[in-house]
């Protein structure tokens, strides 16, 4: 069962990613830079750093020995290849560090989102918009390309009576659901934010936002 995550919590950790590089990022890459492999460990990726670590440490000894050490028993190709296989080793493991990175910056983004939804799903059952759209907030910035965030933005603003930002919520929503997956839902939803604007206006002439939401519906 997945967790809830609180909501300070979840905000705290998108506004981080969205800031960029934390500190511990920053930690991590001087200590990839100063031992290869060690930043890697520092991310959670031990056997990963560990494995890179030892091949640089390999590639970095047999430079130092045909450089230093033996250089006169080797042929004169020896040493700058053996400098150019510990400088491979270098950069691979750097390159390396920033793949971990990206993806471990990735896991967090997605537990947050993870999280997020499950806490609006939790308060939209019970009926407690004001709750969903507090945790939605984490995550809201996705709702121009992320379909499931932009179906529960439409969903809060809804149910919170904003009938002008629902209907640009659910615009979206259409926009984003190229194979038509929540077509029942945004029909109804939206015919909901209609109704709430027909409510608000009374007896007045239809607004601009009711034609744009009218033309939306296909009306």
């Amino acid at each position: 069962m997945l967790r809830r995550m609180p909501a300070d919590t979840m905000a705290n950790q998108a506004r981080r990613s969205r800031n960029g590089p934390s500190a511990r990022a920053w930690l991590a890459s001087v200590l990839n830079l100063l031992v290869p492999g060690l930043g890697i460990i520092y991310l959670g990726r031990a056997w990963t750093g560990l494995i890179v670590g030892l091949i640089f440490a390999a590639f970095a000894n047999l430079a130092l020995w045909a450089v230093l050490l033996i250089p006169d028993d080797l042929p004169d190709w020896g040493p700058p290849l053996a400098l150019g296989l510990a400088a491979g080793a270098y950069v691979g493991c750097q390159v390396n560090f920033v793949k971990s990175s990206r993806d471990r910056q990735k896991c967090a983004q997605e537990a947050v989102r993870r999280s997020a939804l499950a806490a609006v799903g939790q308060a939209l059952e019970c009926g407690d918009f004001n709750a969903a759209q507090a945790a939605l907030e984490p995550v809201r910035h996705l709702a121009s390309q992320d379909l499931l965030v932009a179906y529960r933005l439409a969903q809060v603003l809804t149910g919170l009576g904003d009938a002008q930002a629902a209907c640009a919520a659910w615009r979206q929503v259409k926009t984003l659901d190229r194979h038509r997956i929540y077509r029942d839902e945004w029909q109804t939803d939206a015919s909901e934010a209609l109704h709430s604007f027909a409510a608000a206006a009374r007896q007045a002439p239809p607004s601009a936002h009711q034609s744009d939401l009218r033309r939306f519906l296909g009306r």
